[in-house]
Formats: C-alpha cells, structure tokens, sequence
C-alpha cells in the first residue's frame, strides 16, 4: 500500500536541505540572497496586520537556519478575507510555478522580522525553491537523489504514477482521482 507524504514532507524537505549543508554546499547561517535573489533586502511590515505600505527594512537577511526553524518572516496568516492585507496578498500568489512563485513571495514584505517568529508553512516550499537552485535539479529529482535512493526507499515521491494508483490507500485514492 502506498500512502502519502502530506505534512510529512516537511522533514523530508529538511533533511534534503541538511544534506547540501553536509556537502557544504549550504551553510545554515549564511543568507540564501544568492540563490534566492527574490528574497534579498526585504522589508517588513509595521503592524502585521497593517497596510502593506507600511514596512521597515528587514534586521538582517534571511538564512537557511530561518528557513529550517519556519521563521523566515512569513507564512500562513490566518484571517477572514479582506481583514488583514498580508493574508489576501499571500492568497494571491496562488501555486505557479516554483520561480514565479518565489518571485510573487519576494515582491511581498514580510510580516515579521527574520528570525522573530515562527510561522507555519511557507518555509518548507521557500527551502523546497533553494535546493532546487543549490542542485541544479527539480526539487522532486533532489529528493530521490539525496534521501530516497540512498535509503531505498523506492516508493516515496510527491506523486503517484497512474499505473500505481490501485496501491493507494482507499482514502488517498479517493483524493487523488477527485484531483484529476
């Protein structure tokens, strides 16, 4: 039976990345402004739920370790539509693909400073674009590389082949078909 990674990608996105820091590739304190240009000099909001407008520039640049522990500045804001400006324009970058995506972050301020505060979610898709760009593969290609081939682990992706699908738990398979 093949079952899906859901949140538990999230471990798996850091011990990739914990793996370029072991080649030396990535450094956990070095700002990421190199491969993610997107993301250099960034501003911060004032009031996190105040007007976009309203920033400061960012303490200090956004490292890997800020990546890792979720506190890179921003992420998921939980509020009902129209209240709190950061929340409709995260909404609003949508899921193009992965450089426009990290584009669209870094047009964004952050709502908190790096390093200040942890926020769920988008850390681990950020991280997912920067080793994508520190291996000069997709991240899905790195993943294999780095912690499923090495482990075996030969079922382990973040999708599942059509001539697969039959091995899926009833319930992912159900979710899967309906994604189609």
């Amino acid at each position: 039976t093949i079952c899906r990674f859901a949140s538990m990608t999230k471990p798996i996105v850091a011990a990739c990345a914990m793996t370029l820091v072991e080649d030396g590739t990535l450094r956990l304190d070095d700002p990421v402004d190199d491969l993610l240009p997107e993301l250099a000099s960034m501003t911060v909001l004032t009031d996190p739920a105040g007007p976009l407008h309203d920033t400061v520039a960012a303490h200090r640049p956004i490292t890997l370790r800020d990546l890792l522990t979720y506190t890179l500045g921003t992420g998921m804001v939980d509020a009902e539509p129209g209240t709190v400006p950061i929340a409709d324009a995260l909404d609003a970058i949508g899921r193009p693909v992965p450089d426009e995506w990290v584009r669209r972050l870094g047009s964004l301020p952050l709502v908190h400073q790096p390093g200040e505060r942890w926020m769920y979610e988008t850390a681990a898709d950020v991280t997912g674009v920067l080793i994508q760009r520190a291996t000069g593969r997709s991240f899905g290609e790195a993943v294999r590389a780095r912690i499923c081939e090495p482990l075996g682990m030969t079922d382990t992706g973040f999708s599942v082949p059509t001539g697969d699908l039959g091995r899926l738990d009833e319930h992912a398979r159900a979710r899967e078909l309906d994604e189609d």
